[in-house]
């Protein structure tokens, strides 16, 4: 006989895939929406776990102004911060 085939991507029939009952932790859909300041995150113990969390960071406030007026927050920069979910984990 013929080589047996196997679609490893193509789900059994009569078989259910199951659910993912995870959720989106003890913050709720509303975590994901949440922002930081630009202080908080570069204080943070783990920044790289936290972009993950928050939905933007903020470059508002006189302690941001710094931040805000240097070389390196580029517009691009700042439109990466306020919407942090446009970022694929890749990313960061």
């Amino acid at each position: 006989g013929g080589a047996l085939k196997v679609d490893v991507l193509r789900q059994q029939p009569g078989k259910k895939a199951p659910k993912n009952r995870e959720g989106y932790g003890a913050g709720g859909a509303a975590e994901r929406y949440r922002a930081i300041g630009a202080i908080e995150f570069l204080r943070a113990e783990n920044p790289v776990e936290l972009l993950g969390q928050v939905g933007s960071i903020g470059l508002d406030g006189d302690e941001c102004e710094g931040l805000r007026l240097h070389a390196a927050t580029t517009p691009e920069v700042r439109a990466l911060c306020e919407d942090l979910r446009v970022l694929a984990p890749r990313d960061f």
